[in-house]
């Protein structure tokens, strides 16, 4: 599930030039080694996630990947054991995980930050990331050129000074002047404001890249929080998981959607916490609201009485109940996750009862107590 406003906070430059150097290598690597031949070889790949800072500029972003079980991949977690080593940088953080600590790994991104799942098409469009001949990336090659060039230079003159030891000397104090050159017109790549200016496409090009990502991992409401929902909210809210349900396989896709959708549920009361009761649209969104968490709870319902083979009457209301979630979730302005299986609708539903809409709020609308 994914809020169509999501903010994303802005990265160091230097962070997004290492993430594109990373998962260039790591494609590199998977194509080298031959695991990119297959859909069902490719759905074995390591999951990767990426924890942002909660502000801009707060130190690490981790990178967090998640490796498989599989001894076919062993090639492939050696080296990216070899490209960690490589990439430790204070601004960023690689920590892979083998697959036992999924749990452990979920229950760490429920804590805090704001975590996201970068998908194949997200990987592939960091590591094509032209950065080069942006502000920041023509400003940083040229300071590195020039200097090195500059010192280069310095050694041929030098050289041809008579005496070893003389020459070694003048040697070591032009590269002495070179390296504090370097340092203190380097320092102008750390200027806040002209930082924000040299980096903006880059910036703007990785935040478009991982506003596409799925965020995961969201807490539940916090108690003050939930104690500005509506009594309806709250009765929905009640009759689902009090923990996020946890997918039984991460590799596959239809095993996400129960944790998505109590995602959809939380996120979307959340939202209607924010608005104030006083507000103009306040009932409306706490019908949609409502109506919506309850769309999810059927949803629930229903699949739980059919763990096993999904008969026809099941798998229509199911449809049925989905197709309501959508339609109230884009009525909200979120998305809801992809449908896991697809119901087809039967020629006739006898069986089936209509769906009651969700509750009319034409009285005031009871709110819970605030606990301070």
């Amino acid at each position: 599930m994914v809020l169509m406003t999501d903010f994303v906070p802005a990265l160091h430059p230097v962070v997004i030039g290492s993430l594109r150097n990373f998962f260039g290598r790591y494609l590199q690597a998977v194509r080298e080694l031959g695991l990119d031949t297959s859909p069902a070889v490719q759905r074995g790949l390591p999951e990767f996630f990426l924890t942002l800072p909660t502000e801009e500029g707060s130190p690490p972003v981790i990178l967090h990947g998640l490796l498989p079980a599989e001894d076919r991949y062993a090639p492939l977690k050696n080296k990216l054991d070899a490209q960690v080593k490589e990439t430790g940088d204070e601004r960023l953080r690689v920590i892979l995980h083998p697959a036992a600590q999924r749990d452990a790994l979920y229950q760490t991104f429920a804590q805090g930050g704001v975590t996201r799942y970068l998908h194949p098409d997200a990987m592939r469009a960091l590591a094509e990331l032209r950065l080069t001949w942006d502000g920041y990336g023509l400003l940083s090659g040229v300071l590195g050129w020039t200097h090195a060039l500059a010192f280069l230079l310095g050694v041929l003159v030098l050289w041809g000074i008579d005496g070893f030891v003389v020459s070694l000397l003048a040697m070591l104090v032009w590269a002495a002047v070179v390296g504090l050159s370097y340092f203190v017109f380097s320092r102008l790549l750390v200027v806040p404001a002209l930082q924000r200016r040299l980096a903006a496409r880059r910036r703007a090009a990785c935040a478009r890249i991982l506003a596409d990502c799925q965020e995961v991992g969201r807490r539940p409401l916090s108690p003050r929080m939930a104690a500005e929902l509506p009594a309806p909210v709250m009765d929905a809210l009640s009759r689902l998981p009090g923990e996020r349900p946890q997918a039984q396989d991460v590799l596959q896709r239809g095993e996400w959607w129960r944790a998505e959708l109590w995602d959809l549920a939380h996120e979307a009361a959340r939202g209607l916490a924010k608005v104030p009761e006083s507000g103009p649209d306040f009932a409306a969104r706490t019908r949609g609201t409502a109506a919506l968490v309850g769309r999810i709870v059927q949803v629930f319902e229903l699949d739980a009485a059919s763990p096993g083979v999904v008969s026809p009457e099941t798998a229509w209301r199911l449809d049925e109940a989905y197709t309501q979630v959508e339609a109230q979730a884009a009525s909200l302005g979120y998305a809801a996750p992809l449908r896991p299986r697809s119901a087809s609708p039967l020629p006739q539903a006898p069986f089936l009862t209509p769906v009651q809409p969700g509750p009319a709020l034409t009285d005031p609308i009871p709110k819970e107590p605030h606990h301070d």
